[in-house]
């Protein structure tokens, strides 16, 4: 009696998921499915590659996207320096012309710069801070005249 009861409660249940032997299922009005382990273990392959497949392409991102940074970073610094080294050439072009020229803000395309000169003769001591966008630079310099034609003896970068 426990065995019918229990093989009626399993066909209540499973109304539509009919059993034909081993592995075989016919499901609703579909033919016979078979539950196959090496299809499982296809399918398991299948997802591992495809998920390390999406980590890979992921990191390749933002890999991508460090080097994107880096490179806008390196860009703008180098802009901010040309500009910087433009200021100083200038400033030099206005002390040749005036050897009072104390320096002043300087606009030169896209660079915006501040100049200052001390000294009152050899060596005079230029520093120029320039700006490009977000960033700085500036540069130190040490301008010296010989027959009116000025020389830098020394520059040097730091930190604004």
């Amino acid at each position: 009696m426990k065995t019918l009861e229990h093989k009626n409660i399993k066909t209540l249940e499973h109304k539509n998921i009919e059993t034909k032997g081993y592995g075989c299922f016919n499901v609703l009005m579909f033919s016979c499915f078979y539950a196959s382990r090496r299809g499982a273990t296809a399918l398991v392959v299948v997802l591992i590659i495809g998920a390390a497949s999406l980590i890979m392409a992921y990191g390749a991102t933002l890999l991508g996207l460090g080097e994107l940074n880096m490179s806008y970073t390196a860009r703008q610094g180098g802009g901010a320096m040309a500009g910087a080294e433009s200021c100083l050439e200038e400033a030099l072009i206005r002390l040749k012309r005036s050897p009072t020229y104390s320096g002043g803000n300087l606009e030169i395309g896209e660079y915006s710069c501040i100049i200052n000169i001390s000294g009152s003769g050899d060596p005079y001591m230029v520093s120029v801070e320039s700006s490009y966008g977000d960033y700085t630079k500036k540069i130190e310099a040490e301008a010296v005249f010989d027959n009116g034609i000025p020389y830098l003896d020394s520059w040097r970068e730091v930190s604004p």
